[in-house]
């Protein structure tokens, strides 16, 4: 792990461990009929609670269920409307245009501010910069776009165990890999299946984070939206 990667593992290494301890007694699962029935009558509560999810300092005053609220809530007022703009982001930074990676992933957060994808390659493209020689945004910058990330993988971990009776719930794909890779440390991941409406992989083996050799994310979320996109969807 180079530098620049150590230092930005070092907040996602401390909130872990936390996590960990803390979920192997209280979990919140996330109950989509109860969420959808508050994101429709209560809209405007959701985006006061993803405003608040969002700011630059954490507001310690939010619950877990108030984050569940904010990320899976945000989830369904923006239907992955973001997608074609992450595109957009993905491209840039393959080709290493760190600063149109950095704007595209300000545009995916306009839309969505609990993305987390756009979050992370936000605070790695600034990182890549700076490390270029271009000091344009600064170094703290980057690591406030890592924290708000890491706030959200924080409350997917608040959902569940990682166990079949018990997965993590998650809005996105890619969040599992995000989820695994910055929160669990996880760095190898063997055989994915879909079991009912979850994701599962085979690990072969875990580490000090996360022990057991499979995890589960629940996808219904997913599943949904890729209904809708295939015209299956409400």
């Amino acid at each position: 792990m180079n530098i620049k990667a150590a230092i930005l593992s070092v907040l996602a290494l401390l909130c872990s461990l936390c996590a960990t301890a803390q979920y192997q007694y209280q979990i919140h699962p996330v109950d989509w009929k109860e969420l959808k029935t508050l994101v429709k009558e209560e809209p405007e509560r959701v985006r006061e609670l993803v405003r608040r999810i969002s700011t630059p300092q954490r507001d310690t005053t939010l619950t877990y269920p108030d984050q569940i609220i904010a990320y899976f809530g945000q989830s369904l007022l923006t239907n992955d409307s973001e997608e074609r703009l992450v595109h957009a982001m993905d491209q840039a930074y393959s080709e290493e245009n760190y600063a149109e990676a950095l704007a595209q992933a300000e545009k995916v957060l306009a839309v969505n501010p609990v993305n987390i994808k756009a979050l992370i390659r936000a605070a790695y493209a600034i990182a890549n910069m700076r490390e270029a020689g271009d000091e344009s945004h600064a170094h703290e910058e980057g690591q406030g776009y890592y924290s708000r990330a890491i706030r959200l993988l924080d409350t997917i971990a608040a959902t569940g165990y990682g166990s079949e009776e018990h997965p993590f719930h998650v809005t996105k794909i890619a969040d599992e890999y995000l989820f695994m890779g910055h929160y669990l440390e996880l760095d190898a991941f063997g055989s994915q299946s879909l079991i009912d409406c979850c994701n599962v992989f085979e690990l072969g083996k875990g580490n000090r984070l996360y022990p057991d050799s499979v995890i589960y994310f629940d996808a219904t979320r997913v599943l949904e939206l890729e209904a809708a996109m295939f015209g299956g969807g409400k």
